[in-house]
């Protein structure tokens, strides 16, 4: 009895081990499959992660460019090392999924999902969680400024889904949705002009979303929408067509 008190004592002591992770960049920039989106479509999985988990939120992006986060020298201290392992790995696979999916989520218009296909980007589909199925707006084009607005093709009419999540699970740095399915859709024309406007949502119902890890609030439903490009307002330097950001409308 004495030696598994002192046992137990030792453990509730004992200093924790810090936990880092990695995250991995890029490897497909997309998942085609996403162009096929009718109603009764599924997305196996959808999670924020950063990097690789960015492919599945598009059909296409482009890769980055500019200078890549260095990788910083190894000091000899081993816990100093992972952290710092960890620490570029994120900011590399950051920088690595500019003109992904987290760009139209990020809050900042000065960035953008940039699709990645050839010519001026119909029929790319790019995804966005959003809270609640209205009062919700997008941002199309390349709106860092002006110049990039028109030398970028911007979207000029698109079809927009709405989509339900089947189940969440809650992850330690991030949430996992699975079975995402296409409810609705219908298409919508947008101006040529900077800044928001209102992206009207199809009409649906779902289940609210089935819940892992004990979750005992009220249940609700996770929502994400869908935007796939029809035609464009040409750029007048590249064809990629880019959308800044797609949210609550402000």
């Amino acid at each position: 009895m004495v030696l598994f008190a002192g046992i137990a004592s030792f453990w509730s002591v004992a200093p924790a081990t810090a936990q880092y992770r990695t995250v991995d960049p890029p490897v497909t920039y997309g998942t085609p499959s996403l162009r096929d989106m009718d109603v009764g479509y599924v997305i196996p999985e959808l999670y924020p992660g950063g990097g690789d988990s960015w492919d599945a939120w598009s059909s296409s992006f482009l890769k980055a460019d500019g200078q890549a986060p260095k990788k910083p020298a190894t000091t000899g201290d081993e816990d100093t090392d992972m952290e710092n392992e960890s620490d570029f790995s994120e900011s590399y696979a950051k920088w690595a999924s500019m003109y992904s999916a987290q760009s139209v989520m990020d809050g900042d218009p000065g960035t953008a999902w940039a699709e990645g296909a050839k010519g001026t980007g119909t029929g790319e589909v790019v995804v966005a969680r959003i809270s609640e199925p209205k009062g919700i707006g997008i941002m199309p084009g390349f709106q860092r400024n002006a110049d990039l607005f028109g030398k970028n093709a911007r979207p000029r009419r698109v079809r927009v889904w709405l989509l339900a999540a089947g189940r969440k699970d809650v992850g330690q740095y991030e949430n996992f949705y699975y079975d995402v399915k296409a409810l609705a859709f219908h298409d919508v024309d947008l101006a040529d002009a900077m800044g928001w406007q209102a992206l009207p949502l199809p009409a649906a119902v779902a289940p609210p979303t089935k819940m892992s890890g004990g979750y005992e609030g009220d249940p609700f439903t996770d929502w994400f929408v869908a935007v796939r490009i029809l035609s464009v307002y040409p750029g007048s330097r590249w064809e990629d067509c880019c959308i800044a950001e797609i949210g609550p409308i402000e």
